[in-house]
């Protein structure tokens, strides 16, 4: 079993440039090596990426608690009827328009209301602890949401750094490549041109 084991592992570093042969340049084992750093780093920079999105969820968490805390739903009732717009498309647009509601005393603002709505009509909006209007407060959703894209462009962020780091290396070997070949071929190609004469 051991041997069969020891066997692969062989192959597997062979296949990646690791080993004996005369064949194999310098260049050839810097590339190698180069590609392996880069895997090993692309690993490093999927728990970096983990990392991010679990700090960015924990901090919106934070924001979503305080804004929870400050945050209470009411019912506000329109005082004035909401315009009809023309649209293009189905979407129902929204205007804003005069409503009031009551939270700490009473209060009256303005507030997005769907195109046609007439006063007296009812919906909710989110107050804070002295009434005035604010933006409804982040979700448990929305923080989950900006943990996974915060993860998704960290990772996406260092494998376009990886990715072109190894293309500069790849570049140069190639380049060192080149200029030794062209170097061998003007030493042999005079040998072969007296041979051939």
């Amino acid at each position: 079993m051991w041997a069969s084991v020891t066997r692969h592992f062989v192959v597997a570093a062979r296949g990646i440039g690791w080993g004996r042969n005369s064949l194999r340049r310098r260049s050839d084992r810097i590339g190698y090596a180069a590609r392996l750093t880069a895997v090993a780093l692309a690993v490093g920079a999927l728990l970096l990426a983990v990392a991010v999105g679990g700090l960015d969820y924990r901090a919106t968490m934070t924001t979503v608690h305080a804004q929870a805390a400050v945050g209470r739903q009411v019912t506000a009732t329109l005082t004035q009827d909401a315009p009809i717009l023309v649209s293009l498309g189905n979407r129902p647009s929204t205007d804003l328009v005069t409503a009031r509601w009551t939270f700490a005393g009473p209060h009256h603002g303005l507030i997005g209301a769907a195109e046609g709505s007439h006063a007296g009509s009812t919906m909710r909006i989110w107050v804070d602890l002295a009434g005035d209007r604010i933006q409804p407060p982040l979700t448990v959703a929305d923080a989950e949401q900006r943990g996974w894209l915060a993860g998704a462009v960290a990772f996406a962020a260092a494998l376009a750094v990886l990715s072109g780091a190894l293309w500069l290396v790849e570049w140069r070997l190639n380049r060192a490549r080149m200029r030794r070949w062209d170097s061998e071929w003007r030493l042999a190609n005079p040998q072969w041109t007296e041979k051939a004469g």
